[in-house]
């Protein structure tokens, strides 16, 4: 079977966005079970000096949600915000 790495982009970093983020980044798990992975390569932030965003990867953490939807590394994009707006904005 041929190793398949899916790109993800996370849109929030809160509670549910960093669950996700942990549940990802258990590369060898989903690739044990499934035969392929995912690789968390940007996650938007509010704040680039938040302790959370500061303990990402660097270059992971980014404030501009048109850095995402350029990035052609980017498979997939994961909206983990809370409230409506702006994610309303962001998906449509």
């Amino acid at each position: 079977m041929s190793q398949t790495t899916f790109g993800v982009a996370l849109l929030g970093f809160g509670v549910v966005g960093g669950g996700v983020y942990n549940l990802l980044s258990q590369r060898g798990r989903i690739e044990a079970k499934h035969g392929f992975a995912f690789e968390v390569r940007k996650v938007l932030v509010r704040n680039l000096n938040s302790p959370k965003a500061m303990n990402l990867p660097p270059g992971v953490a980014t404030t501009s949600i048109e850095e995402i939807l350029s990035d052609q590394d980017i498979d997939v994009v994961v909206e983990v915000l809370a409230g409506l707006d702006p994610a309303r904005e962001y998906i449509t």
